[in-house]
């Protein structure tokens, strides 16, 4: 830069060293990405004593570095009072949840955009570009956690990479918040627990899995050795005897390898925060074994659904062994106690597994 600089004309030095600054800036945050936008101007101006950065190439550089490296287009949105979630489609396009309505749209320009996302990978540890597409993370700010997953634009029809972050709650709640119907009682989901079912949470997004299973795991005993296995830590410490393994923390290391890991730990309870892929294989095949009180969830239409896919996730991830639907379906059906389907973030049905005959699932309706 020192032999450049004098090339370029007065009028656009300014400009010119702004955009060697950025340039700097995104190399020294690739190395280090939390460092402070100080930290990264002294060792500009220690590399280039030559260059006098004004006032104003200063406050522009440290507008840019928070809007970038400390994802401020983000957090002015999630900011927002009674925010819950969002899908971020394209720049003109944000889709917030249904009792949230906002017009925001996405000031930085689409390499910026990119970046900051980048920027948020590396601060969690994870690699996400064209060779991992699918990251998931999360960002914490105002002592408020978001889950925010991040698809690549390389595997999108847009150069614009898609961002769906939720807002994650803290609190434990009440298991009355999760009943609307007199059939069910506190009484029969204490049991469900006390009695280490091996149960299944299923629903759509948003309806409250995961906040029924973390109220759900409040009533487990202290003393027993409970191991959740997440990508991202939503469930928090049940107890000192709580072990809690988070693959956001390391990203070579996969929820299936996780559960693996599990049954080395001598677990009384596994609980996996949500069954979305190869992670089912272990899962299954632990509860199918004779371990008890496991707990997860699951995307699904309805309770009965909720065995159909679980299977079919397991007959695609399955590759060690060929197991067919009917024959995966018969396991789950003598693996899994209990199913019980969200709506609304209410409790709307919950099914007992017996068991299969034939094409069959055999279940009584508790709910």
């Amino acid at each position: 830069m020192k032999n450049t600089l004098k090339f370029v004309p007065e009028k656009d030095r300014e400009l010119y060293i702004i955009d060697e600054l950025k340039k700097f800036t995104i190399e020294r945050m690739t190395l280090n990405p939390n460092q402070s936008f100080e930290e990264v101007l002294e060792d500009f101006q220690t590399r280039n004593s030559h260059i006098t950065t004004d006032k104003y190439i200063t406050n522009t550089l440290h507008m840019w570095f928070n809007s970038i490296f400390k994802q401020q287009e983000i957090k002015k949105i999630i900011s927002t009072q009674n925010f819950e979630e969002a899908i971020f489609h394209d720049f003109n396009t944000i889709e917030f949840s249904p009792n949230f309505v906002n017009s925001y749209k996405i000031s930085l320009s689409e390499k910026d955009w990119q970046l900051s996302l980048e920027s948020l990978s590396l601060q969690n540890n994870i690699a996400w570009n064209f060779s991992n597409p699918f990251a998931s993370l999360k960002l914490e700010h105002n002592k408020t956690i978001y889950r925010v997953s991040l698809v690549h634009f390389s595997i999108l029809n847009s150069n614009f990479s898609k961002v769906f972050i939720r807002r994650h709650n803290n609190n434990s709640y009440p298991l009355e918040m999760f009943i609307n119907d007199e059939s069910i009682n506190v009484a029969l989901l204490k049991k469900i627990v006390k009695d280490k079912k091996n149960v299944i949470i299923c629903g759509s997004t948003g309806s409250g899995k995961t906040s029924l299973l973390k109220s759900l795991l409040t009533n487990i005993s202290n003393e027993s050795h409970c191991v959740t296995i997440q990508d991202v830590d939503e469930l928090g410490m049940l107890s000192d005897n709580h072990s809690s393994l988070i693959s956001e923390k390391n990203s070579n290391t996969s929820l299936t390898e996780l559960c693996s890991y599990t049954l080395r730990m001598s677990p009384e309870r596994i609980i996996l925060g949500e069954i979305r892929g190869e992670e089912i294989t272990p899962f299954i095949l632990s509860s199918n074994s004779g371990h008890k009180g496991m707990m997860s969830t699951i995307h699904a239409n309805n309770a009965l659904d909720a065995i159909n896919r679980l299977a079919t996730l397991f007959c695609v991830y399955q590759t060690d062994i060929r197991i067919n639907f009917e024959h995966i379906s018969k396991i789950i059906t003598e693996s899994i106690d209990i199913i019980i389907y969200m709506e609304n973030k209410k409790i709307k049905e919950i099914i007992k597994i017996i068991g299969k005959n034939n094409e069959n699932i055999i279940y009584d309706k508790i709910v």
